[in-house]
């Protein structure tokens, strides 16, 4: 039950970062969260056990406490490791070809946003943003600021992978937000945001 737990627990995550669809990623962070409580609830539950049994010395308690610390590591693992970074590095690394294209479309005026900054994608490049979006803060002729949306809203923050046409780093100014907690360089002239 302990290892499958863990093994729940960690899918979950993983699940909850790579879906592409937002509704969907919400369902899978709600089964994610009931996993975590699930995982919570077990390892008390081991624990007792396992203090049970060296009170009374019975065999089997050492092992009971070691499952226990096994799912109290799995779930601190599962919450404070960036997974969600690893995971937009990866798909900036796969998607890069073809956001390349979508930012050189953006540029030449052949893709072009709605009031609100975001563009739509074409049905066959939906799968390089999150729900098919990409939003444009900033298009000038001597910079163009462009995201790939990575994840939004669940805790307030934003994570995206953002062009930056002049390689400098974006800034709370040019993504038109309060904070910018993470900016991280993945290439040339591509950043790794996450921002309020």
């Amino acid at each position: 039950m302990a290892v499958g737990c863990m093994i729940l627990i960690l899918a979950f995550r993983l699940l909850a970062e790579l879906m592409l669809d937002g509704s969907s990623q919400f369902f899978i962070y709600f089964i994610y969260f009931l996993s975590i409580l699930a995982g919570l609830f077990a390892a008390l539950l081991y624990f007792i056990l396992g203090v049970i049994r060296l009170i009374q010395k019975r065999s089997g308690g050492w092992k009971r406490m070691a499952l226990c610390g096994g799912l109290a590591f799995t779930v601190l693992f599962s919450v404070f490791v960036p997974v969600q970074q690893l995971v937009a590095e990866i798909k900036h690394q796969m998607y890069a070809h073809q956001r390349q294209e979508v930012v050189e479309q953006i540029i030449n005026g052949q893709l072009r946003e709605e009031r609100n900054g975001d563009i739509q994608l074409p049905e066959a490049l939906k799968y390089i943003s999150l729900d098919g979006e990409v939003r444009v803060y900033e298009r000038r002729p001597e910079r163009s600021v462009i995201g790939f949306y990575a994840s939004k809203g669940l805790t307030d923050t934003v994570s995206a992978t953002v062009y930056c046409s002049d390689g400098r780093m974006p800034d709370e100014e040019v993504l038109n937000t309060g904070a910018v907690f993470l900016c991280k360089r993945l290439e040339e002239n591509w950043y790794y945001v996450t921002y309020d």
